[in-house]
């Protein structure tokens, strides 16, 4: 979205007084574009029931994890990434989980479609640099070889 009110609205759920208490640019709302990536259930599981991703006895694929979670945040790295890739920033921003519903209006999302935060991308605000950006951990903190 890029209407200036819907992009205000939009920030306001994502609970951007917080962000912007705690150091952060109001870069929700003053970003240029504002993306909502959403999931649904039943349209993975609408997929998964076409004739190519059924059992040989025609039944649906149990998968042990809910893909249509990882589907979302799977787009949402390639939308980032696009982004950095074309010069600009990005950020992520969540929803708090008392306000799903709230979204929901304000992008007219139908029942099935649930939003998971707000995607802000625009011009890296250079003066204000991201509190999360002075955080780092040694790559042996998060990699592991063989076994954990």
């Amino acid at each position: 979205m890029t209407e200036a009110e819907r992009r205000r609205q939009l920030a306001r759920l994502c609970d951007e007084e917080g962000y912007v208490a705690g150091g952060f640019h109001p870069f929700l709302s003053e970003a240029s574009v504002l993306g909502a990536p959403c999931t649904s259930k039943a349209a993975s599981h609408r997929r998964y029931r076409e004739p190519d991703n059924l059992r040989p006895d025609g039944s649906e694929i149990a998968w042990p994890v809910p893909y249509w979670f990882v589907d979302v945040g799977c787009s949402l790295v390639l939308l980032l990434l696009a982004a950095v890739d074309a010069g600009l920033a990005a950020g992520l921003a969540s929803f708090p989980q008392d306000r799903l519903e709230v979204p929901r209006d304000l992008l007219d999302l139908p029942a099935e479609v649930l939003p998971i935060g707000a995607v802000a991308i625009g011009h890296a605000a250079l003066d204000l640099p991201s509190p999360s950006l002075q955080r780092h951990c040694a790559v042996g903190g998060v990699v592991h070889r063989e076994c954990w």
